[in-house]
């Protein structure tokens, strides 16, 4: 094997193109290509395009030569690329009562007398995000009843708030206030979250919250 890999770093591999004319007439030589093949050490397949030369490998003869050569695995082991991602999860940070009691507040939505209720107004972009990544879950082969209900749930979630935000302006401004107290809120709740050294969970509440906090933005610019 060590040999057929040096073989494979100093010398490429050879393609002569000839055109065959007929049984009695010998074939005329068009060109040669050399295609290197040390890459096969760590990958499985080699693909190239070189132009065609001459014996000798020095003048062009014009034309290309494509030459695809695959392997079963590299020489030199598997064919592995490792990647690295950032993700962002969204989940329900739950207080542990053996290390500190803390209770979230509930986001209240206006006073009772008022005409517009937003019920259980949460973020559409919060929502959108959240919605994605079950999705993911789900093409990841993730097929809990829980998941593809909790899935349902959110997409409807998200139809039903952007008709009322398209269709209802009083709606609308109820929504972004509503959305601006969860915001206090879960400023409130990170910073419980903090200096109980619960940093992990605090990070949570903070991704959500800047995407609140940017889909507010966006929407008073409108």
């Amino acid at each position: 094997m060590r040999s057929l890999q040096r073989g494979f770093k100093r010398q490429p591999l050879r393609c002569s193109l000839y055109q065959s004319r007929s049984l009695f007439r010998s074939s005329v030589f068009i060109g040669m290509a050399s295609i290197p093949l040390e890459t096969l050490e760590n990958k499985c397949e080699v693909r190239a395009s070189e132009d065609l030369k001459d014996e000798k490998g020095r003048r062009a003869t014009g034309g290309k030569l494509e030459v695809y050569v695959r392997l079963r695995e590299p020489l030199s082991g598997c064919d592995q690329e490792e990647k690295e991602q950032k993700w962002l999860v969204f989940q329900e940070a739950i207080a542990s009562e053996s290390t500190v009691s803390m209770v979230r507040p509930m986001v209240s939505t206006g006073p009772a007398s008022s005409p517009i209720k937003v019920e259980q107004t949460t973020s559409l972009d919060a929502l959108k995000l959240e919605f994605s990544l079950v999705q993911n879950a789900i093409k990841a082969g993730k097929k809990d009843p829980a998941i593809v209900q909790r899935g349902r749930a959110l997409q409807s979630k998200i139809q039903e708030t952007k008709q009322r935000l398209q269709s209802d302006a009083g709606f609308r401004r109820e929504y972004l206030s509503a959305i601006a107290r969860e915001i206090k809120t879960e400023k409130v709740y990170e910073q419980q979250l903090v200096q109980a050294g619960r940093t992990g969970e605090a990070k949570i509440i903070q991704g959500r919250r800047r995407v609140m906090e940017n889909e507010i933005s966006k929407m008073t610019k409108k």
